[in-house]
């Protein structure tokens, strides 16, 4: 009689064999990097090796019978170590068998070829305004316009920090109702009306010295290229608007695997790197509409934005960023309109909205300059029957979302605190705490309030897609923050997108849906009507869900 037992081989073999059957077959149905994949694969593995281990010890001639559980525990510990084994195997696999699209280094001197597009920029009531801008290497000449068969010179734009951005951008405003030509292409006109538009936001490539790069040498980690050509290839829109965030690298990459050799900072390589180069075949493609995002404050890239993509009328030494990052925020224009027959856009900069400093005075201007749009638009423009509203951050929703079920609301509470020391006045509180309250207060508090009606808010700084509908007669928010920086945590609205959630947003009822993915957003007019759809699409192009913005109603696409 055998006084040493074995441990039983056959279930831990028969265990492993599921696992390892499982595992297998979700690695064949999915891509290597699934989440779920990577998951089970790395369990059925570590598993299979684990038991065997296990096993294999508890098989030992002469292991006495009380040494089960220490087998067991050596098995356990085999599991644990063969998981991170497998984790780093799937890394370097994904590593080596995903296709990269290394950019090359721009020196900040060169332009491989000119960019040129047209911009939208603001007009006067009853105008129709386009501007081309077109950037050259720094020793070229701006290039010639033919407008409507004559030829015009561009002018070439002013730069506090000819160091960085050695580089000429030139432009020339026109009426929109001209043949514009460059070096032989024919540009797109501004239209009369609107009926497709395509919105992208937070594009660039994350580099920042305080959390790991994003990887920009990865189409799959950065798809802004991708989804950019995904976009150009589909039905040309009338209008491509971007909601902001075009600069994330502003540190030195300290991983090259992951950013190479970037440039950074506020420098013409890295707005280069960023933009210009991933959003190529989308530049002519339309007129733009540019809103200017927090990265694009005069802490971050603020003398790029100036430079390269700020309206015409901006570019003046008290208006611009300096090239230490100073600016007379007070004189800075606050926003613009256009028009479109039935739809008028007011494009407004919010980009200071968090700064710790002038956060009362700032909420005063922001609903000051919105009234006036309104005011004027309102005289001017009376056929219109949708405000849209461009600004980066959302006046309804946001990164700090909490979810219970199919409720959702936000965790921020400055705007209920602001509601309330409106209804009782600032002048109530003492000294000390109204200049507490006024560097708490949200300045965008000031502006929801003063949207209201047919209106649709476009927005982005989430980096996420979030739909916010409240009744018929209330604003619709659209949030689109997910064409190509690091995404937010899936955790913030979970990851199905088309999963329906009651919610209250600063103080207003509706209905929320959005989650975690990379894609771009398109609004159609449905024929003939005043009424809209919009439509998110994955990074691939795929219709994810659709929001009829007229019922307040979005579904599954």
């Amino acid at each position: 009689m055998d006084n040493n037992p074995r441990i039983p081989a056959l279930p831990w073999i028969l265990i492993a064999a599921v696992l390892g059957v499982v595992g297998a077959a979700l690695l064949i149905a999915l891509e290597p990097s699934a989440a779920a994949s990577r998951v089970l694969v790395i369990i059925a593995v570590a598993a299979a090796v684990g038991a065997g281990l296990a096993w294999i010890v508890g098989q030992w001639r002469y292991l006495p019978e009380r040494w089960y559980w220490q087998s067991a525990a050596v098995g356990t510990g085999m599991f644990i170590a063969s998981m991170v084994v497998m984790l780093g195997l799937i890394q370097a696999f994904d590593a080596f068998t995903t296709p990269r699209s290394a950019p090359a280094v721009v020196a900040a001197a060169t332009v491989a070829e000119p960019y040129t597009w047209v911009q939208l920029t603001g007009e006067k009531p009853g105008e129709r305004r386009s501007t081309v801008r077109s950037i050259v290497p720094a020793n070229a000449p701006c290039p010639m316009l033919v407008l409507d068969g004559q030829e015009r010179p561009m002018v070439a734009r002013r730069s506090v920090a000819p160091a960085a951005f050695p580089v000429v951008v030139c432009e020339l405003s026109y009426d929109s109702g001209a043949t514009v030509q460059v070096a032989g292409h024919v540009l797109p006109a501004r239209p009369r009306q609107l009926n497709r538009v395509l919105v992208i936001g937070d594009t660039g490539c994350r580099i920042v010295y305080y959390r790991a790069a994003q990887d920009c040498m990865r189409d799959k980690e950065w798809p802004f290229k991708v989804i950019a050509q995904v976009a150009a290839a589909m039905p040309r829109p009338d209008l491509i608007v971007h909601v902001g965030d075009y600069h994330y690298r502003e540190s030195p990459c300290t991983q090259p695997d992951r950013c190479g050799a970037s440039p950074y900072g506020d420098s013409w390589g890295a707005w280069s790197e960023d933009f210009f180069q991933p959003a190529a075949s989308l530049l002519r493609l339309a007129p733009w509409v540019m809103v200017r995002g927090n990265h694009e404050d005069c802490q971050r890239a603020g003398v790029g934005w100036f430079f390269l993509l700020a309206p015409p009328s901006d570019v003046t030494p008290a208006r611009a960023c300096q090239a230490d990052g100073s600016t007379k925020a007070s004189t800075y224009p606050f926003g613009y309109a256009l028009s479109f027959g039935d739809v008028v856009l007011q494009v407004l900069d919010t980009a200071h909205a968090e700064d710790d400093y002038g956060r009362f005075e700032r909420a005063a201007a922001y609903a000051a300059n919105f009234k006036a749009l309104t005011d004027s638009a309102d005289k001017t423009m009376p056929q219109a029957t949708w405000r849209w509203v461009l600004l980066h951050q959302p006046l309804w929703g946001g990164s700090n979302l909490r979810t219970n079920g199919d409720t959702a609301s936000e965790t921020d509470s400055i705007a209920e605190l602001h509601d309330a020391i409106e209804r009782s006045g600032v002048a109530s509180l003492s000294e000390p705490a109204r200049d507490v309250f006024k560097n708490m207060v949200d300045p965008l508090s000031a502006l929801r309030p003063l949207v209201a009606g047919p209106a649709l808010v476009l927005s982005g700084h989430v980096h996420a897609f979030e739909a916010f509908m409240a009744g018929k007669t209330e604003p619709a928010q659209l949030v689109i923050g997910a064409t190509g920086d690091a995404l937010d945590d899936p955790e913030v609205l979970g990851m199905d997108i088309t999963k329906e959630r009651t919610a209250k947003l600063f103080n207003r009822d509706g209905r929320l849906w959005g989650g975690v993915g990379f894609g771009f957003l398109v609004l159609e007019r449905k024929g003939a009507t005043t009424e809209w759809t919009a439509t998110f699409h994955d990074r691939g192009g795929a219709a994810v869900l659709r929001c009829d913005i007229e019922s307040r109603v979005c579904a599954k696409a």
